[in-house]
């Protein structure tokens, strides 16, 4: 029997009767049959009724959807400040992007939400935000922030991270979302700090994600209680919610506690069958920011696992995953990386740009050296995506190159550095060093263009420039022979002077070396300077680090003096045991040219 029945039955409150609206197919005809005939509550209701019906499943009315969301929207103007928060809630449930006229009704209806209402409109925008590429504009979030920081202290406890958490989403989807002003901030950092005992783990670690994501750190009193909420807790955590709160810990530069680092470690050993792939890379990059050894044994542990799970792996996990493995303190096995190489190779067309940048760059971290026709399949993928890379990617993948010692082609390696060049005006300092170290070491002159542009950004923003930079860059002159402009070499050369005293040790070596390649040494005095600060800081140089500056000097042929001399010497006898050959042969080679005389033993 046909149970769709118009009738005589007045069409106001139709769709919460289940006898005359069972299905999706229902509700969209009774809709469309008389449109004229329903008012805005039977609108809010019916969309309601559609979000029941489709069980959180992706609609399947096609264009009749659309004719109903248009009526929808145009009957907006008539929704209560409840039914805006509601119709808002269940187009996220059905998955559809909000029209530009509910909007606007919930710019118009703001002053009118409770708290209930608030909270359900922000409940649908983090779904909207799971499930699409849709950002609010900033105008309506500038609405809604006013009277979102009059509701928080009587919303429910839950809903802080969770205006934390959209924000975060928004801007992980786009680089122009708006960002959560400093005053919404300020209001959901009291609430956290008056209400923090309320907060469940998914909560809390949805507030320390989203924190990190925004690159906003509380006040260190707030920070210092969040991490002991979540060790007085740590026992209930879920995997998600473990490996968020290890990534988001990478993140701040607040470092907890080392026991809580501790329980955590342990916390995530006896779950790790029960993470996912996912989770996994999220711990991996968590501790390979952290300044904390979480053990040699828990981390091929986690490898182990990585190795289990590697089919489940989307590209941008595998990309990021493989990043992370080059940070962490003790590498993986090559048995661990042969499979994320196979992973990656099952799948490297779905790869974008940004993830083939940085998986080439991860092998050369790793020293790992992939399949040749792997290497071949990612230059081929990246030749045709370029103009899709950003500054970094471009680096990354030279900077990869370089450290496979890979030459992909003068073709390939033109069209990067003319992208590069291009794109000169948005990449920082560091970006633009790096890309000259890469093309030093593929000994790949990178053209005028490109010369032009960090010789452009030396004169105009020199102060940006760090000492590695400048390591960098002169490392490129020497081993390119390029001939930059006097003016330049001049610039540089102040800028270390001005960084003598605050560089770190790596920093101060790279100099030397990039001084060591030049034909054109700065002088004696200067050298005698740098050489000094060099050796202030020779104990936080390792075996490898030692040698190569023993090496520079050799290479310079410069005489720093005695004292500086026996303070390296003193560093290489205490680090003796983690020379390899090279180190070995490197420092040998300067003690002759230096005709320096170590001590007998």
């Amino acid at each position: 029997m046909e149970h769709l029945s118009l009738g005589p039955i007045r069409p106001t409150g139709t769709f919460r009767g289940k006898e005359l609206a069972r299905t999706e197919d229902d509700v969209l005809r009774l809709l469309l049959a008389r449109p004229t005939d329903f008012d805005p509550v039977d609108f809010a209701t019916a969309v309601n009724r559609l979000a029941g019906v489709t069980m959180n499943r992706k609609p399947e009315g096609g264009e009749r959807y659309k004719q109903v969301m248009r009526l929808v929207a145009d009957a907006c103007d008539g929704f209560s400040a409840r039914q805006v928060s509601e119709v808002l809630r269940d187009l996220c449930h059905l998955q559809y992007p909000p029209e530009d006229e509910l909007i606007a009704a919930l710019e118009k209806r703001a002053a009118e939400m409770n708290p209930t209402d608030m909270g359900m409109t922000i409940k649908a925008f983090d779904g909207l935000a799971k499930r699409s590429d849709y950002v609010p504009a900033e105008r309506t979030l500038e609405v809604v922030s006013v009277h979102l920081r009059r509701l928080l202290p009587n919303m429910l406890v839950h809903h802080l991270p969770m205006v934390l958490h959209v924000y975060a989403m928004w801007a992980q989807k786009s680089r122009d979302a708006p960002p959560p002003g400093t005053e919404l901030l300020r209001c959901i950092e009291s609430e956290l700090a008056r209400r923090l005992p309320e907060l469940n783990p998914k909560s809390l670690s949805s507030a320390l994600w989203a924190l990190a994501k925004l690159r906003h750190e509380p006040e260190p009193e707030l920070m210092q209680e969040l991490v002991r909420e979540f060790g007085r807790k740590l026992s209930y955590f879920e995997p998600r919610g473990l490996a968020n709160v290890t990534w988001a810990f990478g993140e701040m530069s607040y470092l907890p506690e080392q026991e809580v680092l501790q329980a955590m470690t342990r916390r995530i050993e006896d779950s790790l069958r029960d993470f996912s792939a996912h989770d996994l890379s999220q711990v991996c990059i968590g501790y390979g920011n952290l300044p904390h050894d979480p053990g040699s044994y828990f981390l091929h542990q986690v490898y182990a696992e990585l190795v289990v799970k590697a089919p489940d792996c989307a590209p941008v996990t595998l990309s990021l995953t493989l990043v992370a493995l080059a940070k962490l303190p003790h590498r993986p096995d090559l048995s661990v990386l042969q499979r994320l190489e196979r992973e990656v190779a099952h799948k490297l067309a779905a790869f974008r740009p940004w993830s083939l940048a940085s998986t080439l760059y991860a092998f050369g971290e790793l020293g790992h050296q992939p399949d040749q026709e792997l290497l071949h399949s990612l230059s081929d993928r990246l030749q045709f995506q370029l103009c899709s890379c950003a500054p970094q990617d471009l680096s990354r993948m030279l900077i990869g190159f370089a450290k496979l010692e890979h030459h992909p082609g003068q073709e390939l390696l033109q069209k990067i550095c003319d992208e590069s060049a291009e794109k000169a005006r948005q990449a920082n300092p560091t970006t633009l060093s790096l890309v000259l170290w890469a093309c030093g070491k593929l000994s790949f002159d990178p053209g005028k263009g490109l010369w032009r542009q960090v010789e452009y950004k030396i004169r105009h923003r020199l102060n940006d420039f760090d000492a590695l930079n400048v390591g960098n860059i002169l490392l490129a002159f020497g081993e390119l022979k390029h001939h930059p402009e006097v003016d330049v070499l001049q610039m540089l050369k102040r800028r270390i002077e001005g960084l003598l005293d605050g560089s770190d040790a790596k920093g101060l070596r790279e100099v030397l070396i990039g001084y060591a390649n030049l034909e054109y040494p700065p002088g004696d005095a200067f050298l005698r300077r740098i050489c000094g600060a060099v050796a202030a800081k020779a104990h936080d140089f390792n075996a490898k680090g030692l040698s190569v500056t023993w090496w520079a000097l050799g290479k310079l042929a410069h005489h720093p003096g005695p004292e500086v001399l026996r303070c390296l010497e003193r560093e290489v006898a205490c680090q003796l045991a983690d020379f390899l050959p090279q180190n070995l042969a490197n420092t040998l080679w300067a003690f002759g040219e230096l005709e320096h005389h170590p001590e007998p033993e």
